[in-house]
C-alpha cells in the first residue's frame, strides 16, 4: 500500500502465497500445524534458496496473521536454525567467479566492438566498480559522477534500499570515454 515493495518483490511474494494456497488448500492457518509445514517444505523438490525462500514467505504470512491476531503464535517460531538447515539444506554459498585479465579484456573489446548493442557501460561498471545487474538496468548517466570519481546508486536503485557512492576506478574511467552516447 506504501509503494515501497519493488515490483518484482510483489510478484515473487504472490507466487509463492500461492504454492502455500494449493499445498494447503482451504485450511485455516490456526489449524496447520508446525510438523505439516516442515513435512511439506522438506517435500519440495526445489533448490536451497528456494526452499528457504518458500520458508521465509510461509513465516511472513503467519507473522502478519499473528500481529493481526489472526492466529496466536507464529509456529514457525519453533524452528531453531539447525531446523532450518534439515529443510532447505545447504546453500551453495561459493565465491562469485573472477573473471581472469584477458577474459576481462576479450568481454570489454567484445562490447565496444558491438557498440549498437550498448553494453559497454554496464560491463564496465560490473567488471571494475561490482555493480549488481539489477542495479545497472537502472541507472542513468547522471549517476555516473566521471569528475567527481564515483556513482551514485540512489535508494531507488539499491538493493537495501540505502544510497551508496561507488568508487571510480581509473581503468572504468578510461573505458567510459569510449561510450559514445553518454545520455540516458
Amino acid at each position: 500500500a506504501r509503494g515501497t515493495l519493488r515490483e518484482h518483490s510483489e510478484r515473487a511474494f504472490r507466487m509463492r502465497s500461492e504454492k502455500i494456497v494449493q499445498a494447503f488448500g482451504n485450511r485455516l492457518l490456526r489449524d496447520l500445524t508446525l510438523e505439516e509445514a516442515r513435512t511439506w517444505l522438506e517435500s519440495l523438490e526445489l533448490a536451497p534458496r528456494t526452499i528457504k525462500n518458500q520458508l521465509n514467505c510461509l513465516s511472513e504470512i503467519l507473522r502478519y496473521s499473528v500481529a493481526r491476531k489472526y492466529v496466536a503464535e507464529n509456529i514457525l517460531d519453533g524452528l531453531i536454525k539447525n531446523d532450518r538447515s534439515e529443510i532447505y539444506g545447504s546453500e551453495d554459498e561459493s565465491e562469485p567467479e573472477i573473471l581472469t585479465v584477458k577474459e576481462a579484456q576479450r568481454l570489454l573489446s567484445a562490447a565496444a566492438e558491438h557498440s549498437e548493442l550498448d553494453l559497454l557501460p554496464a560491463v564496465t561498471l560490473g567488471l571494475f566498480c561490482g555493480i549488481r545487474t539489477e542495479e545497472l538496468k537502472k541507472l542513468k548517466w547522471e549517476d555516473i559522477r566521471q569528475d567527481e570519481g564515483f556513482i551514485k546508486i540512489g535508494a531507488k536503485i539499491a538493493k537495501k534500499r540505502r544510497i551508496r557512492n561507488v568508487t571510480l576506478s581509473e581503468n572504468a574511467k578510461q573505458w567510459l570515454t569510449l561510450c559514445a552516447e553518454q545520455s540516458g
